[in-house]
């Protein structure tokens, strides 16, 4: 697809296609465009095509990885302050560091939660307040419904489970997801 400079959207680029889908549902429902890479090399390629209000990188990618795709990406012009941020399963301060070496603007863990991921990486968008209250409303709706599913069944206080309820709950997180 060929681009120009004054399309505006979010580059999303790992190799794992069920990640790039995730977010791709997760930006287009604010309404984003959303441009998808399997590797650096494509986020690098893609960066140098359109104006990215936010880039999110995988760190560990075929062909080039999201620490040298970041200094790249930092590198063209038009992107020097481009929020980049690198999404990872490495945990630790010696990857967190090597990120903010190249510029990462920040660091997120695998797995993440596409409601609480969203209401971090909200700054960077291209959204109204509204949009951002929604985000922020959608979070605190995951993180409670993690927080009871999580929760040895003897520990909650509400009555017994059914199964209808489950699906709920099910129903319920999917609908946060879908925005």
């Amino acid at each position: 697809m060929e681009t120009s400079p004054h399309v505006t959207g979010v580059i999303v680029a790992d190799d794992d296609a069920m990640i790039r889908s995730v977010l791709r549902a997760t930006f287009e429902a604010l309404g984003l465009n959303v441009f998808l890479a399997s590797d650096g090399l494509e986020a690098v390629q893609l960066a140098s095509r359109i104006h990215a209000a936010l880039i999110i990188l995988d760190l560990k990618m075929p062909r080039l990885n999201g620490l040298l795709a970041c200094r790249q990406i930092h590198q063209l012009p038009g992107n020097a302050n481009t929020p980049v941020v690198i999404l990872s399963f490495m945990q630790g301060a010696e990857a967190e560091a090597a990120a903010a070496r190249v510029g990462a603007t920040a660091y997120f863990l695998k797995p993440f939660r596409p409601a609480l991921l969203m209401q971090a990486l909200s700054r960077f968008l291209p959204i109204n307040d509204a949009e951002r209250d929604q985000i922020r409303h959608n979070a605190g709706l995951t993180n409670g419904i993690a927080r009871s599913v999580s929760t040895p069944v003897a520990a909650r206080t509400s009555s017994k489970f059914e199964s209808d309820d489950l699906l709920d709950r099910g129903k319920v997180i999917l609908g946060v997801l879908r925005g």
